[in-house]
């Protein structure tokens, strides 16, 4: 077959602490001599991607715990082998009995008029990285694939990215899940490929918040469209 389609999948795991703004990021570098294409994307949250106004720093460097337990919660984790059933019963456990205070990273205010799921194409450069926009949507409105807003090709080396910005307003933590209960962070991304087959990978997950953002990913990310990537 000359073209043949794929869809990849960017999502995170993670808990969203309790009465307030989060961003749940996830990317993952393209490993395979592929020319990618996309063409349309698709996002996907549960009620927390709803839109209401807020003030936020924009991210979270850690956590002040407070509470029984002795638990510690690690800076870094292997995204690529993370339990992701264990971790979130782990963190949901921990997170339900104890006070969170998120510790913000010291960034000016912000207003974020809605929340929003974004995706990115990074393109790495001794000038420094360069993030073309692929698309991004309130989840809240009918979940289809739209169109992306760069069909510029995809290939080795080059980063797939994607954030969630999600507003809790309850009083407790609401983990990644299945249920309506839970939360979810997706972003999907179709792509056809030339007289090829599809990527072998269909997945880019990460542990998601506390563990990971992308201050702190292993891509020593740079030029990180902080303010654009939570705005529509």
């Amino acid at each position: 077959m000359p073209r043949q389609a794929g869809v990849f999948l960017l999502g995170t795991s993670g808990i969203i602490p309790p009465n307030q703004v989060e961003h749940m990021e996830t990317a993952c570098t393209i490993h395979e001599y592929k020319v990618l294409h996309p063409f349309a994307f698709r996002t996907h949250t549960h009620a927390l991607g709803s839109p209401p106004a807020l003030a936020h720093t924009g991210g979270s460097e850690g956590f002040a715990i407070g509470c029984r337990s002795r638990h510690n919660f690690p800076r870094n984790i292997g995204r690529r082998f993370l339990p992701y059933k264990a971790m979130n019963l782990f963190l949901g456990r921990v997170l339900g009995k104890c006070r969170v205070q998120p510790k913000p990273v010291a960034r000016s205010l912000r207003q974020h008029p809605c929340k929003v799921v974004s995706g990115y194409v990074v393109r790495r450069s001794l000038n420094g990285d360069k993030w073309q926009l692929l698309g991004k949507k309130d989840p809240q409105l009918p979940q289809m694939f739209y169109p992306v807003r760069d069909q510029s090709p995809i290939s080795y080396g080059d980063v797939l990215a994607a954030r969630c910005t999600m507003n809790n307003t309850l009083n407790y933590p609401v983990p990644i899940g299945a249920t309506n209960k839970d939360e979810m962070c997706n972003f999907y991304l179709m792509y056809w490929v030339e007289n090829d087959t599809p990527m072998a990978q269909k997945y880019c997950f990460s542990p998601g918040p506390p563990y990971y953002y992308w201050n702190y990913a292993p891509e020593n990310f740079n030029r990180i469209p902080d303010f654009e990537a939570s705005t529509l």
